[in-house]
């Protein structure tokens, strides 16, 4: 199989044709009986596993299958004449069809960061596809199959501490038998995750040669915390992406907007930069383990869903024109997810929602460079157990778990105790600074808004102020820099309202 960047389908009442390109070609034309993928895949028994979006070329027909995660974006387009335009980008679609703005979704968008539960998209006419569809194209018809097993499933047992680390090991065994030995790396902080993550790791893959980096000011308590963490469990740490150059060019910040299709935030431009650089390291796989932090985060009920897992209502209306009813919209979202989930839905908006639909950034950047995410929490087994655990658990059991791994060693118990008290200082990058950095580019990205469809919603002259005097109020440069990366692509991309 090949791997790709991006994707197009077109089909007509005539024909359909299959386009797809790498990150430094163009499109072609694919005619030939051809296999192309997004990410990795491999087979446990009969069924297929891994991260992935795969398009395989058939002599009469062309398919589309994405994984149980979605990992990878998936977008469909249906105009007026019933053509149809498939792609892992608005991008690409924008160039076949005319996207336009859906303005009535705006406000749910920028409440939550995403759109909860339907396959609704901030553009008209374009909508998502589910996690765990196949999509067959036979004489230019298309119809679209879910091909896989639920997400979730219910089991019964015990669940402990052991069990789980027994349960890693068997599935991270599995993936490790498909990868080489020296063509993985593993990102290293000073942080609780990649710290379990870690250990976890060298335990189920004790004869591969990990790859260790992390970022920030080499002389920075965090990075020296990440190298001494390194040279206990792996060796020292090989490579350290400097403060320096964390922060993007105003060209890389378009890229960046670009390739998330104006969706999630710029704020993911340190991964962008990280990921970038570690490509010319020859190598093919990033652990990653942000499956622990969400699992140290539990909410716990719908009011602390609507506290710590949204955007605050104040801080949305304080730059909406017309103020929808805040609340309705909320409830209308949390009803869509009820639908949708039903009993368990907090759990299951927890592990899913939040830990694996907005970390889609990290697996097409590192795509791009023709590397792939392993996230521990896309493994079907894996995300179960964690269900199930915390069904009927108060918290994931963290710090059990790492002291049955670590045993008495001191080093590890000091860590631990460090990890517990530390706040971090010294921080290669702050989202405010980010913002602020770079405010003449955005400020002349907002002013081409003013006075047209987006400024009679957005209050664009308030942004513009607050960038022009320096001072972004607290909590309130989540909505700047998702609001910015939806600014940007409109623009460069010319999309119509």
């Amino acid at each position: 199989m090949q791997q790709i960047s991006d994707f197009l389908v077109t089909i007509k009442k005539e024909k359909t044709e299959l386009f797809v390109k790498n990150t430094k070609s163009s499109f072609k034309k694919i005619d030939k009986l051809k296999k192309f993928i997004f990410g990795y895949i491999y087979r446990d028994k009969k069924l297929l596993k891994g991260e992935y979006l795969l398009i395989d070329k058939k002599k009469n027909s062309i398919e589309i299958i994405n994984d149980k995660f979605g990992t990878y974006p998936l977008f469909i387009k249906t105009n007026k004449n019933n053509e149809i335009v498939i792609s892992n980008s608005v991008k690409w679609i924008n160039r076949i069809d005319t996207v336009r703005i859906n303005l009535d979704k705006l406000y749910e968008y920028f409440m939550w960061g995403y759109l909860p539960c339907t396959k609704e998209s901030i553009y008209k006419d374009i909508k998502t596809i589910n996690p765990n569809s196949k999509i067959k194209i036979i004489k230019n018809k298309l119809k679209i199959y879910k091909h896989n097993y639920e997400i979730f499933y219910i089991k019964k047992g015990k669940f402990s501490d052991s069990n789980y680390l027994n349960l890693f090991d068997k599935e991270i065994k599995k993936i490790g038998k498909f990868i080489q030995a020296d063509k993985l790396y593993i990102g290293l902080t000073s942080g609780n995750d990649s710290l379990l993550g870690s250990l976890l790791i060298k335990k189920s893959l004790k004869k591969h040669k990990f790859f260790t980096a992390t970022f920030g000011n080499i002389n920075s308590n965090e990075v020296k915390r990440a190298n001494a963490r390194s040279i206990k469990i792996f060796s020292k740490i090989n490579f350290v992406l400097k403060e320096s150059k964390i922060y993007p060019s105003i060209e890389e910040i378009k890229k960046i907007s670009d390739r998330l299709s104006g969706l999630s935030t710029i704020a993911c431009f340190p991964q962008y930069k990280f990921h970038s650089s570690m490509a010319k390291k020859n190598k093919e796989f990033f652990f990653d383990f942000s499956l622990f932090e969400f699992l140290r985060k539990k909410i716990k009920n719908k009011k602390d869903l609507k506290k710590k897992y949204t955007t605050p209502p104040n801080v949305v209306n304080e730059y909406f024109k017309n103020i929808p009813l805040s609340n309705l919209v909320l409830n209308q979202s949390l009803a869509r997810l009820d639908k949708v989930y039903g009993r368990y839905m907090i759990e299951k908006f927890y592990l899913y929602d939040r830990a694996v639909k907005n970390q889609f950034y990290k697996s097409v950047f590192l795509n791009d460079h023709k590397m792939s995410k392993i996230a521990i929490i896309h493994n079907s087994n894996i995300l179960n157990y964690n269900f199930n655990y915390l069904k009927k658990n108060k918290n994931f059991p963290f710090w059990e778990i790492y002291k049955k791994l670590v045993k008495n060693d001191k080093f590890y118990l000091d860590e631990m105790n460090k990890t517990k008290k530390y706040k971090h200082k010294n921080l290669p990058f702050i989202y405010e600074n980010f913002c602020l950095k770079y405010r003449l580019f955005f400020i002349k990205v907002l002013k081409k808004e003013l006075n047209g469809e987006i400024d009679k919603l957005f209050n664009i002259k308030k942004i513009i102020y607050f960038l022009k005097i320096k001072k972004i109020k607290k909590n309130h440069h989540w909505f700047y820099l998702r609001f910015l990366n939806f600014i940007i692509f409109k623009n460069e991309n010319n999309l119509k309202i």
